[in-house]
């Protein structure tokens, strides 16, 4: 397939450079929705060698990454995380990467932890794009200004919320137009906005995120033709590498695989059990 041929192997050196990108860029997540929404109480703290980053109640951006890549990590460790969380009432989830410190598992067992949630990790080179799926011709992506942020959020929330998102489902995607790193897509079927995507670079990295197609347009191509206009602005752009996540068995999974993408690692996401041992 497309992309496999010259990938690196995969090492603890390659997933803590996975690990750290993702975990810069969900910083200027909070970072921008801290600016648009104070009222979100949106805030990171460094938790060990990671950190905690809280994008306001009920947000399912709320977790603990890059935890254990570079340092063991103990039970007071999981603690202050929880601890961080409690202030703000909020539950404690914690990304687990399987090249993370083993000393990470454990804690995560002794303080009663299970796993949420699965999400996939796949990883292609930016060269090397001829044979790539040809994205539908009545289908056009187009690269959002910032006078059009709104509509592409809205266009995201719409698609994510299956139908017209409330205000707190806007606040979500938001942010990613008005992030540094990231440039944010807009596909069009023909006159009418058909879903959106982002893209955030870093060091040679590009991190493919919130793909969204609008429930009555989706099996049409859309998600095809944002992934390749992704993909080629990050070679474009001078990436080496691209990361994309997805949830086993999605329709997603199945498009990224169609483009070459090579399965890095699955990395479940772990949540405190009501009854867990070892609270604080």
């Amino acid at each position: 397939m497309t992309g496999y041929q010259s990938l690196p192997f995969f090492d603890q050196e390659l997933a803590q450079m996975l690990e750290a990108t993702e975990a810069a860029t969900t910083i200027a997540h909070i970072e921008a929705k801290a600016r648009l929404f104070p009222e979100s109480g949106a805030t990171v703290e460094d938790i060990g060698d990671g950190v905690a980053v809280f994008a306001g109640a009920g947000s399912p951006i709320n977790r603990v990454h890059n935890l254990g890549m570079r340092q063991p990590v103990t039970s007071g460790i999981l603690a202050s995380a929880e601890a961080f969380y409690a202030a703000r009432h909020a539950s404690c989830p914690v990304d687990l990467c399987p090249l993370a410190d083993p000393s990470l598992i454990r804690a995560l067992g002794a303080r009663g932890y299970t796993v949420a949630a699965f999400k996939h990790v796949w990883l292609r080179e930016t060269g090397r794009l001829a044979g790539l799926p040809v994205p539908a011709p009545a289908i056009r992506v187009e690269i959002v200004p910032p006078e059009e942020a709104t509509l592409w959020a809205k266009v995201v929330a719409h698609s994510f919320a299956g139908g017209n998102p409330a205000q707190t489902d806007l606040e979500i995607p938001l942010p990613n137009a008005h992030k540094s790193d990231t440039t944010v897509f807009l596909a069009w079927l023909e006159d009418q906005p058909a879903g959106g995507g982002a893209l955030a670079l870093r060091d040679g990295l590009g991190i493919c995120f919130s793909t969204s197609v609008r429930p009555e347009l989706r099996r049409m191509g859309v998600q095809t033709a944002l992934l390749h206009a992704r993909l080629r602005f990050a070679a474009e752009s001078g990436c080496q590498w691209m990361m994309v996540q997805t949830s086993p068995g999605s329709p997603s999974q199945r498009n990224v695989e169609r483009f070459g993408f090579r399965l890095v690692y699955t990395k479940p996401t772990m949540v405190k059990h009501p009854g867990g041992q070892g609270a604080s």
